[in-house]
């Protein structure tokens, strides 16, 4: 079976599967072998595992973030926009990209909707403690890691004519809207 890995030649790759020598794109790790030839397309990951001192990478960094505006849409729907750097932002745009925010010690998964110059609408469906800690009037920063992304924005190209099925419930459907049409 061949494997696909979603980050691979991403700033996240290479990960701790390469630190355990079960990366599912490079052979070198598992068998201390190279079968890649001459069809391998992109960066070696096991290359820049080396160059990367023997450690992983792509750990991404928590920070914080000033809440701009809450929107109420229904009980059911808030939309936050944070301030984020633009770099971050424009991470954000990929569709089905997604952030963790932390709330009472746990983090939750948000969907992003849209990314400004400098910030970025996530969809909010307060539900239990975390989600309502999050919404929480005074509250003026979240603590948020990401962006994340779907396996859409992955390491293969989809064509315009390819079958496609997105399988998301809840606020999670919201980013894939766009690619309906």
């Amino acid at each position: 079976m061949e494997y696909k890995c979603v980050d691979a030649g991403s700033r996240r790759c290479p990960c701790q599967l390469m630190k355990a020598g079960q990366c599912y794109v490079c052979t070198m790790s598992r068998t201390g072998k190279c079968t890649c030839g001459r069809n391998w397309e992109g960066v070696c990951p096991y290359t820049e595992y080396v160059v990367n001192g023997l450690k992983s990478g792509g750990l991404l960094k928590t920070f914080r973030a000033r809440v701009l505006e809450v929107v109420s849409y229904s009980e059911q729907l808030k939309v936050v926009t944070l301030e984020v750097p633009a770099g971050f932002a424009q991470q954000c745009r990929a569709a089905g990209s997604f952030v963790l925010a932390e709330s009472l010690g746990c983090k939750v998964p948000l969907s992003v909707l849209r990314t400004g110059t400098a910030a970025v609408e996530l969809a909010v469906q307060p539900a239990g403690p975390k989600t309502m800690d999050l919404l929480d009037p005074e509250r003026s920063e979240w603590e948020i890691s990401g962006p994340f992304e779907a396996g859409l924005s992955g390491g293969h190209k989809l064509r315009k004519d390819d079958p496609l099925l997105v399988i998301a419930k809840g606020t999670a459907v919201a980013p894939y809207v766009n690619l309906a049409q």
